[in-house]
């Protein structure tokens, strides 16, 4: 129980210093391909904080899972 403790602490301390330290990372709104608006960032510390507190899971992502998103789009 000890260490489920622990590693929750250092989940929360470690997304709260990545969120902290990419604040003012660059952002931008697009449309994806897949017809949905998502908030594109260019640091992965605020998709993680969007995505541990909702309702923002799937509208933030990084900016490889846009590319990915593209190529997949492609064929």
């Amino acid at each position: 129980m000890r260490t489920t403790k622990l590693l929750a602490a250092l989940f929360v301390a470690g997304a709260i210093y990545l969120g902290t330290t990419s604040a003012n990372a660059a952002q931008r709104t697009v449309v994806g391909p897949d017809g949905k608006t998502h908030v594109v960032h260019d640091e992965i510390g605020p998709v993680l904080m969007h995505r541990v507190f909702p309702p923002y899971k799937g509208i933030h992502i990084h900016r490889n899972e846009l590319k990915r998103m593209e190529t997949d789009r492609r064929g």
